[in-house]
Parts: C-alpha cells; structure tokens; sequence
C-alpha cells in the first residue's frame, strides 16, 4: 500500500516498513492521504498548520488543535522533536481532537525548533493517546 510513498532518500517507506511489519497497525490510521512527501515550509509554525489541516480535512480534528499544537511549542519548548530530525506534533486530545488519527510528513529542507535535535525532517501529528490505540499488546 505505502510502496510509492518516499522522499528522494527512501526515508518514509523505510520507516513505513519497521512499523509496518512490526507490532503496529499504523495502516487503520495512517492512509495515503495523510501522508505528505518533501513538502517545503519557511518555519515550525507552518509545518504544524500543513501536517494540521490534513486531520482536519480528513474530519479527524477541528482546526483549533492547530492552534493548541503551535502554543504547547510556544509554551513548553521544543521537546516534541524526539529524535534527531523528528518531531512528534500534539496537543491535548480536549482541544479539538474527534477521533484517534496520526499524520506523517517528510520536508524537502530540515526547520529548526530550537532544538539539539534539528533540523527537523519528519513530522508525525498525534495526540498523546494515539499511540495507545495503535499497539498491539
């Protein structure tokens, strides 16, 4: 399903394939449509806007779980960006999530969040209880 879904490096069907044949069930909520391939943005607080308004094209969350995404940044720092070149977007699930969902882009020049971890290459959208529902134990 996700075999034409890589950036010029491969990285997203590389990552696709771990999750994918691992524990998870990434497949029930990351469909094709909210997947982004090397998408360009000046800066973090586009990013969140682009990666956002997938979920909420897609009916996942309301538009104001954006909002809630760029002011945790503002308020808390940069400690959503997890790994080198990753970040992990979310807010709390009360501020405007409607369902589990998850989003993942890739971006065509790495953004700085400030971070010992940037630049930023990939970002997933999830809120903090996703992750949960996406296990298998």
């Amino acid at each position: 399903m996700f075999k034409n879904l890589q950036d010029s490096k491969g990285f997203p069907s590389q990552l696709l394939i771990i999750f994918l044949n691992g524990s998870f069930m990434l497949e029930k909520y990351l469909t094709q449509e909210k997947i982004l391939i090397e998408i360009k943005v000046s800066d973090w607080r586009e990013l969140i806007g682009v990666v956002g308004n997938i979920l909420v094209q897609t009916g996942d969350i309301e538009s104001r779980y954006i909002d809630a995404m760029i002011k945790v940044i503002e308020d808390l720092g940069p400690y959503a960006v997890i790994a080198p070149g990753v970040v992990l977007l979310h807010a709390r699930p009360e501020d405007g999530v409607k369902r589990v969902c998850i989003a993942m882009a890739t971006l065509a020049q790495g953004i700085n969040f400030g971070s010992v971890n940037d630049p930023v290459r990939l970002a997933m959208l999830s809120e903090q209880l996703t992750m949960i529902h996406i296990l298998k134990f």
